[in-house]
């Protein structure tokens, strides 16, 4: 079983990964499912139709004595590239799309419990900014779009978790990595247009990873020690000379980390922090730069935030990020400093059924600002209709995010 849980893991290195609104079980039933037809169109500068169709997601869970059994997956139909006549190879590799968020077997076992599968692991505790999710995969087409947490999906991994009273002591294994998910070739959300990224897992050299946390939750105040030896989740890409020309390859090297996070609560204020030290962490070079080792950094990052619940009148929600390298080094691609701010206000209206949400974020070195709108409204316990735009502005001309504002429309049925 562990070992059919680990191999079906890694076939979701090729899929998709997830949707924004989740299946959901019942007491009576370990299983939940969502319908959904969904359109999402480009309205500024490159217009274009991003997603048209349906798709269908399914999520089990059943416990019992020989443990807990999970797994949450889905099907994508998506008719947009055919319709925007994109080339033949993208419409076969994308059209349709199996997603695999998470799968696996977790058994308690006094005061410890294990998990072994594809299992989305968080330890931070920002919702907006977090640098503390080092070992979840990440779909990057779906990056500012939504939360990063809607955007995780599982890692292959065997997590061992002992609880003794307040204190709980974590230690994570990945045996066979999985990597974030960034769209390449003629896709119409490439990083690399017209260029397909070489990637061959044989080149890998196969030392597990690694990550361990001991936490503390006492009353209002929670903190958090973590670090490991993991893989760069997001590629960096190089590039290779050869007899047939420049080869574009995806680079995924071990680096350690280390770093806190802490909350305290003091009604109706929630404080939260998380402060991470990368030791040589490989990062993206400049072109100019490409052809030799991917350059790495020692680096601080630091988020800081607040939560202030409004009851009725909502959920406001305000995170900052610093990233700060202990050297600089002019072979980067992107500025050696990054600075962010984020705010989110979220209110349930009309009894309930509709769910109004609107983030802001605003980006340096890269003078952007990134706005985004949810609205959800229940039409009865199983229909829901939702509605996302979002909307970019970028003074940096090289940012092609700044003519990506978009349109969400999506009807959902839920059982």
């Amino acid at each position: 079983m562990v070992w059919l849980l680990l191999m079906a893991s890694s076939w979701a290195q090729d899929f998709d990964f997830g949707e924004s609104s989740d299946p959901v079980t019942t007491a009576d039933s370990p299983v939940g499912g969502l319908v959904r037809f969904a359109g999402r169109r480009r309205v500024d500068g490159r217009q274009r139709w991003v997603d048209l169709g349906p798709s269908a997601s399914l999520r089990f869970d059943e416990s019992g004595r020989a443990g807990q059994l999970f797994g949450e997956g889905s099907i994508r139909v998506n008719g947009a590239y055919r319709l925007e006549g994109d080339p033949n190879a993208v419409v076969r590799r994308y059209e349709v799309e199996p997603q695999l968020r998470e799968l696996y077997w977790r058994l308690p076992l006094g005061p410890t419990t294990w998990t072994v599968g594809d299992v989305v692991t968080s330890w931070g505790v920002a919702d907006l900014l977090t640098v503390a999710d080092r070992l979840n995969v990440t779909d990057h087409s779906r990056a500012l779009f939504e939360d990063p947490v809607d955007t995780f999906s599982g890692q292959n991994t065997v997590r061992g978790d002992l609880y003794l009273g307040d204190q709980s002591f974590s230690l994570a294994v990945v045996p066979w990595p999985l990597f974030d998910r960034v769209m390449d070739g003629d896709h119409p959300a490439s990083q690399t247009p017209g260029t397909r990224l070489r990637f061959d897992r044989d080149d890998l050299d196969w030392t597990p990873e690694i990550a361990g946390r001991w936490a503390l939750d006492s009353g209002p105040f929670s903190v958090g020690l973590m670090g490991g030896y993991v893989r760069n989740r997001a590629p960096v890409v190089t590039a290779l000379l050869d007899p047939s020309g420049l080869r574009l390859t995806r680079t995924h090297e071990h680096y350690a980390y280390g770093g806190l996070t802490a909350t305290a609560a003091a009604a109706p204020v929630l404080l939260k922090a998380e402060v991470f030290y990368d030791h040589d962490r490989p990062v993206q070079a400049a072109p100019e730069w490409m052809l030799e080792a991917p350059p790495s950094v020692r680096q601080v990052s630091t988020v800081v935030g607040a939560d202030l619940n409004l009851g009725r009148g909502g959920m406001v929600s305000v995170e900052g990020l610093g990233q700060l390298p202990m050297e600089p080094d002019d072979r980067l691609a992107e500025p050696d400093n990054r600075w962010q701010l984020a705010v989110a206000y979220s209110v349930p209206l009309y009894n309930d059924r509709l769910d109004l949400r609107a983030v802001g974020m605003w980006i340096e070195p890269s003078r952007g600002i990134v706005g985004r709108l949810d609205l959800g409204y229940d039409v009865t316990e199983s229909w829901r209709v939702a509605a996302r735009y979002t909307v970019f502005s970028f003074e940096d001309d090289e940012i092609p995010l700044d003519d990506d504002d978009r349109a969400d429309l999506a009807i959902e049925y839920g059982f």
